[in-house]
Parts: structure tokens; sequence; C-alpha cells
């Protein structure tokens, strides 16, 4: 036997008790009343998964960032070794690559490595140009616009 309450007649007189409740009851309880329901309980809840859901987003995208920004800096690192080289193959390599990562590098990024290969190269072209005066030979050819990243 089915349950009174669980029939569509059981529910069409529940539903049309509710809406004739709400008709006469112009005070506002129908609204406290919900409002202290589990339904609106169920709609916190929602709301508060959403809530995290957005946090988790963020939170993801954020590490994201973070991580490649250490692997560039990784790679920079690398490639300013590299470029401080007395071995010119090796200097040459971590240019290129500094220019390449030049490319990515964020506006201080950019300068902070143009400011420290620039100190280095001005020191290499007077260790060499001191080489060329003693008659050792053995300039460097290295240009300071090949170390600026797009500007």
């Amino acid at each position: 036997m089915a349950h009174p309450d669980r029939t569509p007649d059981g529910i069409g007189s529940w539903l049309g008790a509710l809406a004739s409740a709400a008709a006469a009851d112009r005070d506002g309880s129908v609204l406290a009343d919900f409002a202290t329901s589990p339904a609106m309980g169920g709609l916190f809840g929602i709301a508060g998964a959403l809530i995290a859901l957005t946090a988790a987003g963020v939170a993801a995208t954020v590490s994201r960032i973070s991580a490649r920004r250490g692997e560039w800096w990784d790679r920079a690192e690398w490639a300013l070794q590299l470029a401080i080289s007395r071995v010119s193959r090796e200097r040459e390599a971590g240019l290129s690559a500094l220019r390449i990562l030049a490319r990515e590098a964020t506006k201080n990024e950019g300068e902070m490595i143009d400011a420290v290969t620039s100190v280095y190269v001005a020191d290499l072209d007077g260790a060499s140009e001191q080489a060329e005066n003693d008659g050792e030979g053995g300039a460097v050819d290295v240009e300071q616009e090949e170390l600026s990243g797009p500007t």
C-alpha cells in the first residue's frame, strides 16, 4: 500500500497546501521557514563547495606559475654560469641561451640579466683589449646587443 503523501494526489495536495499557505501568509514566515529548512542548508553546502573549488583552481594556477618561474630561474642560472665561463664555446652557448630565455623573462628579470652580463662582458672586453695590447691575441667577440632581450 502506497503512502498517501507519495502518491501523485498526495504530492499535489502538499503542493497546493504550500501554495495556499504562501498566499495566505504575507508576513514572510514561509521565507523564514525556508531559511531554516534543510533545503537552505543544502544551498549553503553547494555555495561552500563552489567557493572551495574556486580557491583550489586559483591555488593550482598560482602553483603552476610559480613552478614555471622556478624552472626558468634554474635554466637562467645555468646559462649565466656558462656565460661567465673562460671557455669561449661555453660562453657563446650561455649567451645564446640567455637570449632565448630573455624572451620569457619579466621586465625585472631581463634587466637583471642584462645588468649582470653587461658588467661581465665589459670585463671580458677589457681583458681582450689588454691581451691584444700585450700581443697575446685571443680577442673575445661578444656584443652587448646580443644580450639584450626584446625591448
